[in-house]
């Protein structure tokens, strides 16, 4: 069985990938034996002898083996797609092998072993990109039913205006809120209490200084990370804090007027007025610009960039952007 798990929601591609694993392990191999866990992280690292080799190894005192491996789709040029289509197309019946990529369905859709996988036998796809609207509101009432939490749905949009809707950072906050209300039911006060000033309202705070004070962005940077911030999900805020105020700006130039967009977008309004305000701070050419200079670090944080040396170029980038704000 080939299992495909991708797309641009970081968090619940590594939920999905999470819970697939537990799952085998519960059925099939308590001991973790038979279970495998590779990370492709640049070319050298796409060893089909290697990987090959744990796929065709036969399960040992188990029904059957796993095989998971992050990175590979990416990875693999057009000129070498051959042997792994040969090696993935045909797996045995007693290999699961689970590929998995934290990248934007439409790419991963046009890369060349995803497409010579396409009539690949007993093919399972999880299509993954973030959840907007009212799909985003049901994963997080089932996040939180699974943590035994009793979240109410309009304190769910109330959480999900809070934060932007990233995956991160509302099971960050939702956990917290589940071990405050202890099986009471999570109301907008707890969450007043609790969540402050959220990831998405300090990203939005770090934009408006790079438009108009850098000593404070850097300041504000400086004081994320002082209060334990983790890198990875402060490079995925702030990249899709860039695609929201990029999307927001193309539809205000195209249509000018900011009617629709909350549709337009998928978005809360009160995150369209939020963005409203910051979009009129940057041009849509010094957007693209960096949502173009973000997608180049991601590729480098898949080749081993840290995520932190990633925030601190896009950020520095923007710094020296000339005309970030001549309209």
């Amino acid at each position: 069985m080939l299992i495909l798990i991708y797309g641009a929601d970081s968090f619940r591609v590594r939920e999905r990938v999470a819970e697939m694993r537990q799952k085998f392990l519960e059925k099939f191999d308590p001991t973790g034996m038979n279970l495998s866990d590779v990370v492709v992280r640049v070319a050298a690292d796409a060893n089909i002898g290697e990987i090959g080799q744990q796929i065709r190894s036969a399960p040992f005192l188990a029904l059957k083996r796993m095989v998971i491996v992050g990175g590979l789709l990416s990875i693999v040029k057009k000129a070498d797609v051959d042997p792994w289509r040969v090696l993935l197309g045909t797996l045995p019946d007693d290999v699961i092998v689970i590929l998995h990529e934290t990248v934007p369905s439409e790419k991963v859709k046009k890369l060349p072993l995803f497409l010579a996988l396409d009539d690949a036998r007993d093919a399972h796809s999880y299509v993954l990109d973030p959840l907007v609207g009212a799909p985003l509101r049901g994963w997080l009432l089932e996040s939180a039913q699974r943590l035994h939490a009793n979240l109410p749905s309009a304190c769910a949009e109330y959480l999900i205006a809070r934060t932007g809707g990233d995956a991160w950072q509302l099971h960050a906050e939702l956990m917290k809120l589940a071990s405050f209300a202890r099986g009471e039911s999570i109301t907008r006060e707890m969450i007043d209490l609790l969540c402050g000033a959220s990831y998405s309202e300090d990203v939005f705070g770090l934009l408006d200084a790079l438009a108009s004070d850098p000593r404070s962005a850097l300041e504000r940077l400086s004081r994320e990370r002082k209060a334990g911030a983790d890198e990875f999900p402060l490079f995925g805020m702030l990249v899709r804090q860039i695609r929201l105020l990029l999307a927001y700006r193309l539809y205000i130039d195209r249509t000018g007027s900011s009617q629709g967009v909350t549709q337009a977008l998928g978005i809360h309004s009160f995150v369209a007025q939020k963005l409203g305000k910051q979009a009129e701070k940057f041009t849509a050419a010094a957007l693209l610009e960096s949502h173009a200079r973000a997608q180049q670090l991601d590729r480098a944080m898949k080749r081993g960039l840290s995520a932190g040396l990633a925030v601190d170029r896009l950020v520095v980038d923007a710094l020296k952007r000339p005309g970030l704000t001549d309209r």
